[in-house]
């Protein structure tokens, strides 16, 4: 599960069990064999721009990963 700080534009990548029922889901896609934690965490980003590099982009990267689009 990826979530986003955006007063501090960070990217979090945690399990979902330690999240509040408040979060809903936008989808899924099943971690790829051969991927790491660490691959998600890059993928997000880490240089956060409200308007071309936020939390969207970011979640849409780490959703490529889990379809085999690596980078």
């Amino acid at each position: 599960l990826f979530f986003c700080l955006l007063s501090l534009g960070q990217t979090v990548v945690t399990n979902a069990k330690h999240m509040s029922g408040a979060w809903t889901s936008d989808g899924a896609q099943p971690v790829q064999p051969g991927t790491r934690v660490a691959d998600y965490v890059k993928a997000g980003g880490s240089n956060y721009n409200m308007a071309f590099d936020n939390c969207h982009h970011g979640s849409q990267r780490m959703m490529d990963i889990g379809k085999g689009k690596r980078k």
